[in-house]
């Protein structure tokens, strides 16, 4: 426990260097993408920042869960890469590359950066198996990102933690 709690508090301190501006989000809208009932890394501090999120998940089974967070503005049912709609100040998608191949995430990223403008991810640095969790078989891990991944891509990234190291990348 003492592990997760540091490295947390590691990744909320690497965040905030590579987006200072992220703890003043003062009714910005983020896209918080991929969250599940048993982990919203982030999301009571994007909420308590001032930022108005909406969950956009894949997942049914989770979505009455997410429904319940206080804070939220809304949840939608779907794919990130099928989103069509408004756009975001900021698109939050923690742990999310690396459940793709590197070149639909990295065109992904790319393209969520031209609409949105401001994305920020996370993801492990480096191979961590992760198989499908409650069914979900978009849990699975497939690919294994390192920083120069995401500055290929046009991003600025860090790297947290001691135990598994994890990886902030930001678009701007």
């Amino acid at each position: 426990m003492t592990i997760y709690c540091q490295n947390n508090l590691e990744r909320m301190g690497g965040l905030v260097r590579l987006v200072p501006t992220i703890t003043e989000g003062n009714g910005k809208t983020a896209l918080y993408v991929g969250a599940m009932p048993t982990r919203q890394d982030f999301l009571d501090a994007l909420i308590a920042w001032g930022w108005k999120v909406t969950i956009i998940e894949q997942f049914a089974p989770y979505l009455p869960e997410l429904r319940q967070i206080e804070g939220v503005e809304d949840v939608l049912c779907g794919l990130i890469q099928d989103y069509i709609g408004p756009t975001f100040d900021m698109v939050f998608w923690w742990h999310g590359p690396e459940h793709m191949g590197y070149t639909a995430a990295g065109e992904l990223l790319r393209k969520l950066a031209t609409e949105h403008g401001l994305v920020v991810t996370g993801c492990p640095r480096g191979h961590t198996g992760s198989g499908d969790s409650d069914g979900n078989e978009l849990n699975r891990h497939i690919s294994a990102w390192q920083v120069s991944c995401f500055e290929a891509l046009g991003y600025r990234a860090n790297v947290t933690g001691t135990d598994i190291e994890n990886i902030t990348a930001v678009s701007r």
